[in-house]
């Protein structure tokens, strides 16, 4: 123990504890029909958008299971920062891919009677029997 004799100064240092606080990634729709590359890209875009600030020693985790299929779904994720003096501090939010919920158009071949021989045998051949054309998708013909 130092003892202070009246009139002296003495300097203190005080330690607050600064409270985490998140800042999570907003809930995000995007469009169907692109390539799972790039909604995968999309995806890891956002996950870093969720940032936070304060704590003793914070570390920041999620439960990122990956991005949904491009051709629609959803992933929820939970992000948690820990940190040494306070309770861990959790947010969460939603990525989503939209339904492709528009059907394909085509164009249907004309009726054709098919034969068999006698073996029960006959050719299907889409050259006898005629194809599909004017194949449209909006997202895209597979």
């Amino acid at each position: 123990m130092t003892r202070v004799n009246a009139g002296d100064w003495v300097e203190y240092t005080f330690i607050l504890k600064a409270d985490v606080i998140m800042a999570c990634a907003n809930d995000t729709v995007v469009a169907s029909c692109q390539d799972q590359a790039t909604v995968d890209q999309a995806f890891a875009d956002w996950l870093t958008t969720t940032t936070y600030t304060g704590g003793k020693n914070p570390v920041m985790s999620n439960d990122n299971s990956g991005a949904p299929n491009a051709c629609g779904g959803v992933t929820v994720v939970t992000w948690t920062v820990t940190s040494d003096c306070e309770p861990d501090v959790t947010c969460s939010a939603t990525f989503t891919v939209t339904e492709d919920d528009i059907e394909p158009t085509f164009t249907v071949p004309a009726d054709t009677d098919i034969y068999s021989d006698a073996n029960c045998g006959y050719d299907a051949d889409p050259s006898i029997t005629g194809d599909v054309t004017d194949e449209m998708d909006n997202c895209g013909v597979h």
